[in-house]
């Protein structure tokens, strides 16, 4: 976390309140991480138990009921404006830090920023997130100004054909390995008509360093 005088952490409270929500794009292509995602995807083909150990968005929101998270990385304070945010890692599986590292420094390098919340999503097979957009309107998330002011990257890590996001009606399959910039600000949903689950990583980027 970054030491700010008084008055930057003015400005930067000033900053996110008035942040708005993302319009404009609904995906956009960042790059392809197939290496890195290969052994992401080979450490994590054994995992079973790791998907229960933290319910809570399956068991609070109904929106999420249908799929399992694995926490990497999490934001500690989204819901304040006065001080930086927060980062607490999850050091359960340091392996699988060790494999993100590298996608995280190249996110942090092309967003001139730092990295945030980052998990795993897993959507079994025949499961669906219903449309929803992640803001506190919906009840999904604490932190609406993060949610405004992050990008939330998903790249697919274990996919199936039938596996599609659908943002304000444009519907997309992402392949093993690309990295997209998605609008979660907006209406979207997630389905997966395959026979096998998808893994989706998941890096919250905040596109300044102070936040």
């Amino acid at each position: 976390m970054m030491d700010l005088t008084q008055e930057q952490k003015q400005q930067r409270t000033e900053f996110l309140l008035n942040v708005k929500p993302k319009t404009g794009f609904k995906y956009t292509h960042i790059c392809n991480f197939n290496d890195e995602v290969a052994a992401i995807a080979n450490h994590i083909e054994n995992y079973d138990s790791e998907w229960l150990e933290d319910t809570f968005l399956r068991d609070t929101y109904p929106v999420f009921k249908e799929g399992y998270n694995y926490h990497i990385c999490d934001v500690m304070n989204p819901g304040q404006n006065e001080e930086p945010y927060i980062i607490g890692w999850n050091n359960k599986d340091e392996k699988l830090i060790e494999l993100c590292r590298p996608i995280l420094n190249e996110l942090e390098n092309i967003f001139d920023g730092r990295h945030s919340m980052i998990w795993l999503a897993l959507l079994p097979a025949g499961a669906k997130v219903p449309l929803h957009t992640d803001h506190l309107e919906t009840k999904v998330f604490t932190g609406d100004n993060y949610l405004k002011l992050v990008h939330r990257i998903h790249i697919p890590v274990i996919t199936n054909p039938g596996v599609f996001f659908k943002i304000l009606g444009e519907k997309k399959h992402m392949k093993v390995g690309e990295c997209w910039d998605i609008n979660q600000n907006v209406l979207h949903e997630i389905w997966n008509e395959g026979d096998s689950g998808r893994v989706h990583l998941i890096v919250d980027m905040l596109p300044y360093k102070w936040l």
